[in-house]
């Protein structure tokens, strides 16, 4: 018998082996791909990667410290991978698809709709590969934060915000200013962000519907290889036209025509202005103005064209025992405040009422329920219409409206979802902008409120008043009146580092909000934190110039003690930023970038082919090509033939 060689002895085993194995190597990466992407998922870890084949550029995730996700079982169909998962004893299917017209990856996340969650976690970020990438984060008006950026040296308020992750466009991104991804929440309202600070990163967190999965959530990631954060701004804005989402303040207009006297104002808190003043800014050429806060609209204000109106609350109510619904009412349409508590108060899972705004009386501090979304447009029929006629207003703003959530109300008599809340709340917008025909603001814009609110206060200011409020403990409060309509002590405050490092950092802002909305919103800062109440007038320098840069109008609270102070700066203010706005008003913002490496040097574009440089830098000077020479703390703005 011939010898059987060694070789054969060993490499038959390895042979049966190697089949055996090869069917779990092959699917232990699933592979989807087409002309632009290729897509590769880890059966090991649930965490895939997407390589842009255009540029040759691989995203990745990480999991950080998120919740661990378990695959149990992968099936592929052409460009389809259906993934079933288990997360915190959650089991949930992971549908992923590679769009065919455009460089995207879309997600559904699928389960029982009856099956028990409180939250899901699901993808998990992606990470920049370099330290040459930059976060991309629409907060209020947006931040572009450097993945190498330290977040643990920030003043402890913005390490706050950050971790906090609030969010007004449902989406962020990742970039080197060309090349990027972008993450959009196509089922928002039951969505939160979920923040990891190093490397700085983003990722949605799923919220249960009552405690229950409910529905199919999806999501979209889109692959930018040009455009960066502009390119992603405008593919969100792409999105919302095609949901019906967006609307012009033209649009706006042709339902209630005093929109139109919106874009280039500057809007003036001032609860009883004088017709002298009135008078006077009409004399010093002011075309646009909006006044705020209780003033009366007159013959003079119409025949001017300015538009007046007040602030409304619908959303708190005072508790019984509330000191203030003792005394007489000073005014019909504050009758809300003190009625349906706590049938109208939106509840918590647990049957207690979800907490409101917080006064201090005394040593007492009393807290309001939040007004359930059902019953706000009742009220509003209720009072708004004959306190319009009364003070002849062409303007309201509902505060707080968007700047709150949707909000998940677990009342029997009144239960209702977050998106239904939202929903009601666009109904009342819907009512007293275009049934009332005013022209109507909110706090803190968010998108789903933008189809009916014309201007925003607050989403100028990234950090908000109430993230510094220990930056104005020399003043009793944000507000300079007290009860009796005389003016506190400590009107002024001195911004510190912590105020300023989000609020005023060109640096790290970007003008995310107006790349979307410029067309459709009007963006301000807030009323109680004005720039005529800092000491420091070279803060108020700084807001000019981002306001000068987004063609946003300037706010400033006053009064008849703090008017001849401040009037000559507002005016100066009025002339180079209004003046400006006036140029681009109606128009959307079609470019911006970074023209220096240290990004104090910026550009805006608009529609109309107005375009804008501003120099943040304090000693610097910076020449644009062809032009002058801009000086430090500077600006130019020209205009070209549209489109270019």
């Amino acid at each position: 018998m011939k010898p059987v060689p060694h070789t054969n002895i060993f490499w038959g085993p390895m042979v049966v082996m190697f089949v055996l194995i090869a069917p779990w190597a092959v699917s232990a990466e699933n592979v989807l791909s087409n002309q632009v992407l290729s897509f590769k998922f880890s059966r090991q870890d649930a965490l895939f990667t997407v390589t842009d084949l255009r540029s040759g550029l691989t995203y990745r995730q990480q999991r950080f410290r998120l919740p661990e996700t378990n695959v149990s079982e992968v099936t592929q169909k052409g460009n389809m991978l259906l993934v079933r998962l288990e997360q915190a004893g959650v089991s949930f299917e992971a549908v992923f698809r590679l769009e065919e017209k455009e460089a995207a990856l879309s997600v559904e996340l699928r389960a029982d709709a009856k099956a028990q969650m409180k939250e899901l976690v699901y993808p998990y970020p992606f990470v920049w590969p370099n330290n040459e990438g930059n976060l991309v984060w629409p907060l209020r008006e947006g931040l572009l934060i450097p993945v190498a950026e330290d977040i643990a040296s920030w003043p402890e308020t913005a390490r706050r915000m950050f971790r906090w992750a609030g969010f007004h466009m449902p989406w962020h991104g990742l970039t080197d200013l060309k090349r990027g991804v972008m993450a959009l929440a196509e089922t928002p309202h039951d969505m939160r962000f979920v923040a990891h600070d190093s490397p700085p990163a983003l990722t949605f967190k799923w919220l249960g519907a009552f405690n229950r999965f409910g529905y199919t959530r999806r999501m979209t990631y889109f692959f930018f290889t040009t455009g960066g954060y502009v390119a992603m701004a405008k593919r969100y804005r792409e999105y919302l036209k095609g949901i019906g989402w967006f609307r012009t303040l033209e649009e706006k207009a042709k339902v209630n025509p005093n929109v139109a006297r919106l874009p280039g104002a500057v809007v003036l808190w001032w609860p009883s202005m004088p017709e002298d003043v009135i008078k006077d800014l009409v004399d010093s050429g002011v075309e646009r103005v909006l006044i705020m806060g209780g003033t009366r609209g007159s013959d003079l204000t119409e025949k001017a064209g300015y538009l007046v109106g007040r602030y409304d609350n619908l959303v708190d109510i005072w508790p019984p025992d509330y000191p203030g619904r003792k005394k007489p009412l000073r005014d019909p349409v504050y009758a809300h405040h003190r009625e349906g508590y706590p049938d109208e108060c939106v509840q918590r899972e647990d049957g207690s009422l979800l907490p409101g705004w917080r006064q201090p009386v005394g040593d007492k501090v009393y807290v309001c329920g939040r007004r359930s979304d059902v019953f706000k447009l009742a009220w509003a029929k209720r009072l708004i219409p004959a306190d319009i006629e009364r003070r002849r207003h062409n303007a309201r703003y509902l505060d707080v409206e968007t700047a709150l959530r949707g909000l998940e109300d677990w009342s029997p008599q009144h239960r209702i979802s977050r998106r239904k809340s939202i929903e009601l709340r666009c109904e009342l917008f819907c009512y007293v902008a275009e049934g009332l025909k005013q022209v109507l603001g909110s706090e803190d814009s968010r998108w789903w409120g933008n189809r009916y609110v014309s201007w925003c206060e607050g989403i100028e200011v990234i950090q908000n008043s109430g993230s510094f409020a220990k930056q104005m403990k020399k003043s009793p409060g944000p507000w300079p009146w007290d009860i009796n309509g005389k003016q506190r002590k400590g009107w002024y405050f001195k911004t510190s580092r912590e105020y300023r490092f989000l609020n005023y950092n060109a640096r790290l802002r970007a003008p995310l909000f107006q790349l979307v909305f410029h067309d459709s919103v009007v963006g301000t800062w807030r009323w109680d934190a004005p720039a005529n109440r800092f000491l420091d007038r070279e803060t108020w320098d700084i807001e000019d110039l981002f306001n000068l840069l987004y063609a946003t109008s300037p706010m400033f609270t006053l009064d008849t003690n703090l008017w001849p102070e401040a009037r000559e700066r507002i005016l100066r203010t009025v002339r180079a930023v209004c003046d400006f706005g006036m140029k681009v008003a109606g128009q959307p913002m079609t470019k911006h970038r970074y023209l220096t490496a240290d990004r104090l040097v910026q550009q805006s574009t608009f529609g109309n082919g107005w375009t804008v440089v501003v120099n943040f830098s304090p000693e610097q000077e910076y020449r644009v090509p062809g032009r002058e020479a801009i000086p430090p703390r500077g600006y130019i703005a020209w205009k070209t033939a549209q489109g270019r």
